[in-house]
């Protein structure tokens, strides 16, 4: 057993640094949750998932600047 700890001990001890990190990072995310706050880092403007945070705030349409005739139409469809 000595023997199995002294060589694989600091990878032991990495797997459970690391497993403690994402419980942390885990616990963090439930407890914002939780709180109502948003995972967003930014702005809704140019979110794409807008809609499913805030479900109340409709989505503002695109603006359509491009024509939607394609390139052979305009040019007489031959």
């Amino acid at each position: 057993m000595l023997s199995f700890l002294s060589q694989y001990g600091y990878t032991i001890l990495i797997i459970i640094a690391l497993i403690a990190l994402f419980g942390l990072l885990l616990w963090s995310l439930l407890r914002e949750k939780k709180a109502g706050k948003s995972s967003c880092c930014g702005g809704c403007s140019g979110c794409a998932n807008a809609a499913y945070c805030h479900p109340e705030a409709k989505p503002k349409p695109a603006d359509s600047t491009a024509e939607d005739t394609p390139a052979s139409a305009a040019k007489g469809g031959d």
